[in-house]
C-alpha cells in the first residue's frame, strides 16, 4: 500500500467492478491522484465515461475509501492497486484490469509460479471432484500455481488437490475477505495463505456476494493465468462464461474430455467442439507449455509419447510438440519410449 492506494479505491467505486475504464486510466496517469485531482471538465475531455459515471467522478468524495484503508488495516487486509509494483504483471495487462486488489497471503506467487487457472460447476460429481484433485495436485506437483475460485465442488477440490502436494494455489472470491460467505471453507483459505499461496477479491471487506459478483471475478481468475482448466461445467455455465474470457484474454482454454456424467460435462462438451483442448489429467496441460518447463521438456515427451507402439503412433502422438527439436533429439525420445515400452 502506498499513498496512492486511497486515489485507487476511489476510481474503483466511482467506476464500479470490472470497469474497463481502469485501464484507460492508468495508461494515461502515472498516478491515480493526477486524475483524482484533473479538474471535472477535463476529466469530461478524456471522452470515456458514461453521463452516470462523470456524475459519481464528480461527487464522490475519498472518505468511503479512506474508511476501506482503515477496515483493511484492522483486519490485516493488504491492498495492492494498479500503482504497484506487486500487482500480477498478467492480470495488470487484461482489458479492464481491477484497479485494487485486496489479498491476504503472498499475491508475489501469482509472478512467482507459472499459473494454471482451474474452474467448474458446484454442483460437481464425485467423478468430477476426483479429477479435479488430481489435476491440482499433479499440476501442484510441478511447482505450477492453480488458481481458481473459492467455490463449492470443483473449485474447492481444485484448492485441496494442490494443498495435499504442498503446492502453491490462489483463491479469486466472488465477495469481500469479511462477508461472512462459505465460512466452513475458511481453514482451507487459512492453509492457502500458510502455505505460500493467497486469497484475493476485488471487492472491499464487506461486500457481499451477488449474482453479478461471479461473473465479474471470473476475469480475474483467467487473468492470473496462462490457461484454464474446465472440469465440469453444464451448459451455459459461470465455468463457460470464464472459458469465454479466458479466450478473450488471449489465453489457453482446456476442458475435460471424459465425460463424467451426461449432464454435468455438457459445458465441456461444447467447449471441446468449439476448438478448447481435450485433456484428461495434468499431463495434456503441461504439454502445451513445453517452452516454460525446459528442466523437465524429456520426461513430459516421454510420458505423452507412451501411448504409441512404434516410431510412426509415437511421433503422431507427440504430435506438433517436437516440431521445435533437432532431430537427433526426437529420435533420442522416441528411442526412449520404445526402449521403455520393452
Amino acid at each position: 500500500m502506498n499513498k496512492d492506494t486511497v486515489y485507487w479505491i476511489w476510481i474503483q467505486r466511482a467506476l464500479g467492478y470490472g470497469s474497463a475504464k481502469t485501464e484507460v486510466i492508468s495508461s494515461v496517469f502515472s498516478f491515480a491522484e493526477d486524475f483524482y485531482r484533473l479538474p471535472y471538465t477535463e476529466k469530461l475531455e478524456i471522452g470515456c465515461f458514461t453521463a452516470a459515471e462523470a456524475k459519481r467522478l464528480k461527487n464522490l468524495s475519498t472518505i468511503e475509501a479512506e474508511n476501506i484503508v482503515r477496515i483493511c488495516m484492522d483486519k490485516n487486509i493488504d491492498i495492492v492497486s494498479l500503482g504497484d509494483e506487486n500487482y500480477p504483471s498478467l492480470l495488470r495487462r487484461i482489458p479492464g484490469p481491477p484497479a485494487v486488489l485486496y489479498t491476504r497471503g503472498c499475491i508475489e506467487a501469482a509472478d512467482d509460479h507459472f499459473c494454471i487457472s482451474m474452474v467448474g460447476t458446484r454442483r460437481a460429481t464425485a467423478a468430477g471432484k476426483n479429477y479435479a484433485r488430481q489435476i491440482a495436485y499433479d499440476l501442484a506437483k510441478e511447482n505450477i500455481c492453480v488458481v481458481s475460485g473459492g467455490a463449492k465442488g470443483i473449485d474447492h477440490y481444485s484448492h485441496l488437490g494442490a494443498l495435499d502436494a504442498g503446492g502453491i494455489t490462489i483463491c479469486v472470491l466472488g465477495c469481500g475477505h469479511e462477508a461472512g460467505y462459505l465460512r466452513e471453507f475458511d481453514p482451507v483459505k487459512q492453509e492457502i495463505i500458510d502455505k505460500g499461496g493467497a486469497v484475493i477479491s476485488e471487492y472491499a471487506p464487506y461486500d457481499p456476494p451477488s449474482k453479478i459478483s461471479f461473473p465479474i471475478r471470473n476475469r480475474i481468475i483467467s487473468g492470473l493465468s496462462k490457461g484454464v482448466v474446465v472440469v465440469e461445467a453444464g451448459h451455459r455455465s459461470g465455468s463457460s462464461i470464464t472459458a469465454g474470457t479466458a479466450l478473450e484474454q488471449g489465453r489457453d482454454v482446456f476442458a475435460l474430455a471424459d465425460e463424467v456424467s451426461d449432464k454435468s460435462s455438457e459445458g465441456t462438451r461444447a467447449l471441446i467442439f468449439d476448438g478448447a483442448i481435450p485433456v484428461v489429467g495434468a499431463l495434456d496441460v503441461m504439454v502445451e507449455y513445453l517452452g516454460a518447463f525446459p528442466e523437465y521438456r524429456d520426461r513430459v515427451l516421454l510420458q505423452s509419447g507412451a501411448n504409441g507402439s512404434n516410431y510412426n503412433s509415437i511421433m503422431q502422438r507427440l504430435g506438433s510438440f517436437v516440431n521445435d527439436l533437432e532431430d537427433d533429439e526426437v529420435k533420442s525420445i522416441v528411442n526412449a519410449v520404445l526402449n521403455e515400452k520393452n
